[in-house]
């Protein structure tokens, strides 16, 4: 599931470099919006952050890594339990994911680390990680304008609802949502998101469970007029009249 998301993030890459300008209006916007609002933290973390070559690289790599690896295992474990537990998790993860994609293609905004004359610094350019390479750290099978919703906050939000709602251990719900904490603080601290991206995260990840709950209303509703329909049929009689099923 992660794999084949990733696979659709890497093609939304190929319109990116043609939206560099439309993207980067996008995050001003949004960055007017917060100091309305008086949520305009992230300069000053971004920033602070910034200070430390060591910080900075644990910051990408948990951002690089983490993204990936917490959501493959809590995949592995979901695949442990009944298909009628694994449905609406793996229904809204997909949801999620397509309607996070679907923004990135139709409203492009790019990370603040991106945007020209901000005084963000560019961690990933600075310390470059895993998979950071090229033009401000990027590399080719990137979209650098995917940062509205989150995808971060949306894994990590989905991976700890999992864990709440299955696993019996207070542990490792507790680290889930430590895990949804650290990744909401390191995509700001990096200069990858701003936090109305984080709150958009979550927004993606409530409507993925919105689509898996519809769709599974749509299945449960086809069974019972495919189950109706097909008793009726069954219980018909032929043309002479006579019940064929006595």
């Amino acid at each position: 599931m992660v794999g084949i998301c990733y696979k659709l993030y890497s093609l939304t890459a190929n319109v990116a470099p043609r939206q560099r300008a439309v993207a980067q209006a996008h995050t001003e916007m949004l960055l007017q919006l917060e100091r309305h609002a008086h949520l305009n933290i992230e300069l000053y973390l971004n920033r602070l952050w910034a200070g430390s070559p060591l910080r900075m690289g644990i910051g990408n790599y948990y951002y690089d890594v983490m993204h990936f690896l917490v959501p493959l295992l809590v995949l592995g474990w979901l695949s442990s339990r009944p298909a009628s537990e694994q449905r609406p998790f793996l229904l809204a993860l997909a949801g999620a994911s397509i309607l996070a994609l679907s923004v990135f293609w139709m409203w492009p905004a790019a990370p603040p680390r991106l945007l020209p004359g901000s005084h963000f610094v560019d961690t990933v350019a600075r310390v470059p990680t895993l998979g950071s390479g090229g033009s401000h750290g990027m590399a080719a099978a990137e979209n650098p304008y995917a940062a509205v919703p989150s995808l971060h906050v949306t894994w990590a939000l989905w991976s700890a609802v999992c864990v709440a709602r299955l696993s019996q251990s207070r542990r490792f719900t507790a680290l889930a949502a430590l895990h949804v904490a650290a990744t909401t603080l390191i995509i700001v601290l990096t200069g990858n998101h701003l936090l109305i991206d984080a709150a958009a995260g979550g927004l993606a990840l409530a409507g993925g469970f919105v689509l898996a709950a519809a769709v599974s209303a749509c299945a449960r509703l086809l069974r019972s007029v495919s189950q109706h329909y097909g008793g009726v049929v069954a219980a018909a009689p032929d043309e002479s009249g006579v019940d064929c099923h006595p």
